[in-house]
């Protein structure tokens, strides 16, 4: 089975003014990424050929200008397009831009959407913001297995108990507790504020054999 395009994906919401805020590490801007997509929507309704449009609403054209779909100014739409376009004289001069835009002599503004380099920057965004996931669910271990070789973590842990407690034996517990529970599988940061809140609940509950109240400080 064919693999979708990742700009027919884009382009598979069918309003026609839509924004996706990662492709604004490409365009550099909110207006420029509407811009974009909506020339790609452009793309699309055109059967991925070249497609002319006004930039101001013009008596020749009987549709709208695209300052009128957007709601932008000329010095916006300008703006916005700087950053995503390059004007060419000729529609198959390569450019390195994700749309190229020519002025044929009627005066009309042709644009195309330079598919090979759009799938291209449009896919690293994508890659790098799967990658980028901050703090990941590690269902496999245990919070045992994730915690005990955090050195820094059960010394500060231990520092605030008072009594003769062994670090790791209570996070033995704190972890068969969590498994025996069968909780839904957390973070590491998850898991090191689940430990903290054991031992606080935990320590004042027990004495030590000397009858001491243990507390967290």
């Amino acid at each position: 089975m064919e693999k979708p395009s990742i700009l027919k994906v884009l382009n598979s919401v069918k309003t026609p003014i839509v924004y996706t805020p990662e492709l604004n590490k490409i365009t550099g801007s909110v207006t420029a990424t509407i811009l974009l997509q909506h020339l790609l929507f452009l793309w699309y309704q055109n059967n991925q050929k070249a497609f002319y449009k006004y930039k101001m609403p013009n008596k020749q054209d009987k549709g709208r200008s695209l300052c009128d779909e957007l709601g932008f100014s000329r010095r916006e739409f300008d703006t916005a397009l700087a950053r995503i376009s390059t004007k060419v004289d000729r529609l198959n001069q390569p450019v390195e831009t994700c749309v190229k835009h020519s002025v044929d002599f009627t005066r009309k503004t042709w644009y195309y959407i330079n598919e090979p380099v759009m799938q291209k920057l449009v896919g690293n965004v994508y890659v790098e913001h799967e990658v980028v996931m901050p703090d990941k669910v590690i269902p496999d271990k245990t919070p045992y297995e994730l915690l005990h070789e955090n050195e820094a973590f059960l010394e500060q842990c231990r520092m605030q108990i008072k009594g003769n407690y062994k670090i790791l034996i209570e996070l033995q517990k704190y972890s068969d507790h969590v498994i025996f529970k069968g909780t839904d599988a957390k973070t590491h940061k998850q898991h090191m504020s689940g430990f903290r809140n054991w031992l606080r609940n935990h320590m004042r509950m027990n004495l030590s054999s000397t009858g001491e109240r243990k507390m967290i400080m």
